[in-house]
């Protein structure tokens, strides 16, 4: 069972984080990462890991238990890390498992977080190189009947966001001159001349082009 409850642990002091996750395993990966970038959500517990280092800490699952139940037990834990532990050896800014209430960033967190915050994937475009080895690294890959089905699976009653005006404008924009073809209608085929539309795709060109073809070569030919 990948969800339940697990710990953050500080090796020196034995201070603890406590969390929760339905992949505990992916939500370890998250940790470290925004540890390592130095933008963590949690204060107390990224100046701990830059003070004390990454390998002074250690990242355990303490409890399984099901999607359902997170929650029941992450408050459990915390209740009973406080009286075992004391308040000041939990790292949680929020005592209320699965919740934000009431935690309150200064304006120095708040200047931090919006340096931390900025190129972070919004509007940001990969170089031709970094495009090239994406490309390379997707050739060849072959997704298993299985791994469509649990994506499948994932993606369903999932709904998009409606777009907003601004991006009604722009796909509409995108779209002019844009000859659209539906499944089991007739492809159509246009003239390169003139762009008529012209009723065969072994016609080359509308039949007013094809005539000022012709004449336009027994001119030359006269002229010659």
């Amino acid at each position: 069972m990948l969800s339940g409850i697990y710990l953050i642990r500080n090796k020196l002091n034995n201070k603890i984080y406590i969390g929760s996750a339905v992949n505990t395993k992916k939500r370890f990966y998250e940790h470290r990462w925004a540890l390592n970038k130095e933008s963590h959500c949690n204060i107390y517990l990224q100046r701990a890991w830059l003070k004390d280092g990454e390998s002074m800490f250690s990242f355990e699952k303490y409890l399984e238990c099901k999607k359902k139940d997170l929650i029941f037990y992450e408050q459990l834990i915390i209740d009973a890390s406080i009286i075992r532990y004391g308040r000041e050896n939990i790292y949680n800014l929020c005592l209320s498992a699965g919740s934000t209430l009431g935690r309150k960033h200064s304006d120095e967190t708040k200047r931090k977080i919006g340096e931390k915050s900025k190129g972070r994937w919004t509007g940001k475009h990969h170089t031709e190189e970094t495009k090239k080895k994406m490309s390379k690294a997707q050739k060849g890959r072959i997704i298993t009947p299985e791994a469509r089905k649990k994506m499948s699976i994932a993606k369903k009653g999932k709904k998009l966001p409606p777009f907003t005006e601004e991006h009604k404008r722009k796909i509409g924009k995108s779209n002019l001159g844009r000859i659209t073809w539906n499944k089991g209608t007739k492809k159509k085929y246009y003239c390169p001349d003139c762009s008529k539309e012209i009723s065969r795709s072994t016609v080359k060109k509308c039949s007013s082009c094809a005539a000022k073809g012709n004449q336009n070569a027994r001119i030359r030919e006269q002229t010659s």
